[in-house]
């Protein structure tokens, strides 16, 4: 039956997707090669020098607050006022790749350095608690002071090296309450996308690094959803697939992406219950932010422009009041739209090196 309307749903999916090209199939069918696990580039070589700071605020229509963001290939958590001046910033020893950072309640700050651990710090930037992590892409705290991190986890698979993604629960004070390997769950996942190359036997045995599913978001469907409440959602870019489990069986209970989404990031569920993700299109060639309605499969809301592109990272994050802060990672670009696509809020990154502009990997809004 679950099945079923999942089938169901994909259908009505991709008869209502807006994209102005035929949606492909699911690129997971595509070379090994296309799989592996490369750094990001940190860097756009084809910036414009020009655009840096905030260049565009509207005061009026612009959701205030302090805009967040790692600054990936260095030690620190930066925020932004609205005007683009930076206020604050945490860093603690041993983390030198901060990726992304939390601000609780306005009185802690969660740091996440990639691969090398989770941290919690008071805002003052006193650490309370540090716990070494093949951590990655994203956090998920609890409101008990819990939180949920992804991490990668590397097995010998067809004769390759490649990563299968775990999620990790900790305690309020680091310590492991649970660990989750996808490559437990690959049964109930691989029904849902496209058979992926690395399922195929290799005579290679290198020292290459693939990864299969490249999990970079993780939440919990709040309990005050419309749309199932305390569900894991996944973001599994590739294979182009979000998928929703049961948190006790671990069960599919919805899943969306394969001919609709390219390569995707940063679900979340809105706090109306419907799914907003960054499709990046990283193979189609346009990225877009989307709004879906889970139930019915219907695209309510998108976002997309000429020139918009993002092959690999990205974030979109809802804000009160309807406005949507977009992430425009591999140009160092953020940006804030209204319901109506109108643009309000617009910061380049100032920080260049010799191969470009510095790209950021995740803004969010937060309140100081």
């Amino acid at each position: 039956m679950v099945r079923s309307l999942l089938f169901c749903l994909t259908l009505l999916a991709c008869a209502r997707d807006p994209g102005p090209t035929t949606p492909r199939a699911s690129h997971s069918t595509g070379n090994a090669q296309d799989l592996r696990a490369l750094g990001y580039a940190a860097a756009d070589p084809g910036a414009d020098r020009r655009q840096r700071g905030v260049t565009l605020y509207d005061r009026a229509r612009s959701v205030p607050g302090w805009t967040l963001l790692g600054e990936l290939d260095g030690p620190h958590l930066l925020a932004l006022d609205s005007e683009g001046r930076q206020v604050a910033s945490w860093s603690t020893p041993g983390f030198d790749r901060v990726e992304l950072g939390l601000l609780l309640d306005g009185q802690r700050v969660l740091l996440l350095s990639t691969d090398q651990g989770v941290a919690l710090l008071e805002r003052d930037g006193t650490l309370l608690w540090k716990t070494p992590l093949a951590c990655h892409h994203d956090l998920w705290p609890l409101p008990e002071g819990d939180l949920w991190v992804p991490v990668h986890t590397e097995r010998r698979w067809r004769g390759r090296r490649v990563r299968f993604d775990a999620i990790q629960h900790l305690d309020g004070q680091g310590r492991l309450l649970e660990r989750v390997d996808l490559f437990e769950l690959r049964d109930r996942l691989s029904p849902l996308h496209a058979p992926t190359p690395l399922d195929g036997e290799s005579a290679q045995a290198g020292d290459e690094i693939y990864d299969y599913y490249h999990l970079n978001a993780f939440s919990i469907v709040p309990e005050d959803s419309p749309w199932l409440p305390g569900a894991w959602l996944l973001c599994l870019r590739n294979v182009d697939l979000i998928v929703a489990l049961d948190p006790r069986t671990r069960e599919v209970l919805w899943s969306l992406g394969p001919g609709i989404l390219d390569a995707p990031h940063h679900a979340r569920v809105t706090s109306g219950g419907h799914l907003l993700v960054f499709d990046n299109g990283r193979h189609r060639g346009w990225s877009r932010v989307v709004e879906f309605d889970p139930e019915s499969g219907e695209v309510v809301w998108e976002y997309r422009r000429q020139g918009f592109f993002s092959p690999v990272r990205g974030a979109a994050q809802r804000l009160r009041g309807g406005n949507t802060l977009i992430t425009e990672s591999e140009r160092g670009h953020v940006f804030e739209v209204t319901p109506a696509g109108e643009l309000v809020w617009e910061w380049w990154n100032p920080l260049f090196e010799a191969k470009g502009r510095r790209r950021v990997y995740r803004a969010l809004r937060s309140l100081p």
